[in-house]
């Protein structure tokens, strides 16, 4: 078993028609960066089965997206050498697993990309301001746009205190780590008064630009979500390859989203559609995909596991016979 550049040629029975769509929407738009897409790869179907893959199965699904051989060994040699992927020979094939680094990154997007809704919220927010004249140091500054932090004025920063995301710590706290020793200070309260809380997050965060682009994405998946309304089914790598475009896309808008709760959020909000949509065709790709990853698996040299139970948890809750 050898890895070739010929592994990505599709199979007899496959080719699914609206997922062709996709793929030459966003090829026309020079939009299907490789390393990205192994990220979101790794992200939805690697870690949740270990962890590690041959090469040869990343060949076989990069190629049904249009991705030639050496793009890919360029991007996977790219992700290793900055420390995101560890790469392990077995006589002549290469097999790739998450370098420890990357792990809590992809652990805190996995959080907000399979959430079920938006974030709970009791009202409170979070306001950080900064000693006169000082600004925050770029592992602060790092920090606060990671957890979409709005900045009205320099010195000042606030965001919802919404509720933890699953395993993870209370946000307040998590600040107060990371503003030790610097100066800053941290408020935590309720408004008493002034603007609507959902117009001062319009003015706070690029909302608009956001919509837009959940709209979009929501006109790029329409014609698979057309097809599979109607009865349609496509076969397990398609079904694999059109999950891993679905989350991609997904993938890259909500890392920008502050995530809101609802009660922040404008009305008729797309954000809130676009993860329906999303969870809708992610639960109806579910089970040929997995029988891809279970196909790849048994030509994977046993690196490819059953995926745990956090994986079932993902949109709220998947059913195994989804």
């Amino acid at each position: 078993m050898t890895e070739t550049g010929e592994t990505g040629n599709r199979r007899a029975g496959e080719g699914f028609g609206p997922l062709d769509a996709v793929i030459a929407a966003k090829r026309a738009e020079n939009d299907m960066r490789v390393w990205s897409l192994v990220v979101t790869i790794f992200g939805d179907a690697i870690v949740p089965r270990g962890g590690e893959v041959w090469l040869g199965t990343l060949l076989e699904l990069v190629g049904r997206l249009g991705v030639e051989a050496n793009a890919l060994r360029t991007a996977m040699s790219r992700l290793t050498a900055e420390g995101w992927l560890a790469r392990t020979r077995i006589g002549r094939n290469s097999y790739y697993r998450l370098a420890p680094a990357g792990a809590a990154e992809f652990a805190r997007a996995t959080h907000r990309i399979y959430a079920a809704g938006p974030p709970g919220w009791s009202g409170a927010w979070l306001m950080l301001v900064a000693p006169r004249d000082a600004q925050a140091g770029s592992d602060l500054a790092a920090f606060l746009a990671r957890n979409a932090f709005a900045a009205p004025a320099p010195g000042l920063h606030f965001r919802p205190d919404t509720a933890p995301e699953e395993g993870d710590r209370a946000l307040a706290d998590r600040v107060r780590d990371h503003v030790a020793g610097t100066g800053f200070t941290l408020f935590e309260g309720h408004a008493l008064g002034g603007a609507d809380p959902a117009a001062l997050a319009a003015r706070a965060w690029a909302l608009e630009e956001l919509a837009g682009d959940y709209r979009a994405l929501d006109t790029l998946f329409a014609g698979v979500k057309a097809a599979i309304d109607a009865g349609e089914r496509p076969g397990a790598l398609d079904a694999m390859a059109a999950r891993t475009l679905l989350i991609h896309y997904f993938r890259r808008i909500v890392l920008k989203d502050p995530l809101l709760p609802e009660a922040l959020l404008p009305e008729g909000w797309p954000g809130t559609d676009a993860r329906r949509l999303v969870a809708g065709l992610y639960r109806a790709l579910l089970q040929p995909s997995e029988r891809w990853l279970d196909g790849a698996a048994s030509r994977n040299g046993g690196t490819l596991k059953v995926p745990g139970p956090a994986f079932f948890r993902r949109f709220g809750g998947l059913s195994r016979a989804d």
